[in-house]
């Protein structure tokens, strides 16, 4: 089940990615600590089967940043997509010169707990063959009722792709359940049917950052609904795209 990935955290004098790293490890991301590229580059070097993603502070340079391109991105499934700043918006000149070089994600409040969730999900799932879920996902806190047969239940969108959702819920049903789903989308109501393809119970001591809840695949969903769920999620991505 899964597979384990690392995030590797590249800080310099001007970073202070010390407290991100600690939030990494509270919503369940591995990390590994360099303080220079050449020590980074080893460390890549070394964990090429499981590094997910580089962390470096939006504040580093241009030339740093090539660097870390050159020497690390290059051990990365995603190449420069899984390269992630954090930190101080660093101006539309330097995202567009990242953009130019192929880095997509960064996150500019790094106390955003779920924007962080969400930078870390898709710069470590990106081009990954191992990751099942090939839809990206958005955290969201969204509304929902997931009904099996007379039983209805009241949930919370964890996170949502097109292809799925995660429902936070008490007493999830249990996998091979078949829902009804409604949820509550800014633009208005979502409909889909869908299968329980996992469920965490309270008493589960595993995936911490995880609530209690329930994995669905959607099975099915009308095309004017999948396209109104497209345009949500083009709308969340946008927002830690450089």
């Amino acid at each position: 089940m899964g597979y384990t990935r690392y995030a590797l955290i590249l800080d310099h004098a001007d970073g202070h990615l010390g407290g991100a790293a600690m939030r990494l490890l509270e919503i369940g991301v591995d990390v590994l600590y360099a303080n220079d590229v050449d020590e980074a580059s080893l460390m890549a070097r070394q964990e090429a089967e499981t590094l997910g993603a580089v962390l470096v502070p939006a504040a580093s340079s241009l030339g740093f940043v090539d660097r870390v391109i050159q020497q690390i991105c290059t051990h990365l499934d995603a190449g420069p997509q899984g390269l992630v700043l954090l930190g101080r918006d660093p101006g539309e000149r330097t995202r567009s010169e990242l953009r130019s070089r192929g880095v997509r994600w960064g996150l500019w409040d790094v106390e955003n707990e779920r924007g962080l969730r969400f930078v870390m999900t898709a710069a470590m799932s990106t081009g990954h063959e191992a990751d099942p879920r090939k839809d990206i996902r958005v955290p969201t806190d969204l509304e929902a009722i997931a009904c099996m047969g007379r039983h209805r239940k009241e949930a919370r969108v964890h996170d949502i792709s097109v292809g799925g959702v995660y429902l936070a819920a008490e007493h999830p049903f249990l996998a091979g359940s078949s829902l009804s789903i409604d949820i509550t989308l800014p633009s208005g109501p979502l409909w889909a049917k869908g299968d329980v393809v996992s469920a965490k119970t309270a008493d589960m001591q595993v995936r911490p950052d995880i609530p209690e809840g329930m994995g669905v695949a959607f099975t099915q969903i009308n095309d004017d609904a999948r396209e109104t769920l497209r345009a949500y999620i083009a709308d969340q991505v946008a927002l830690y795209e450089i």
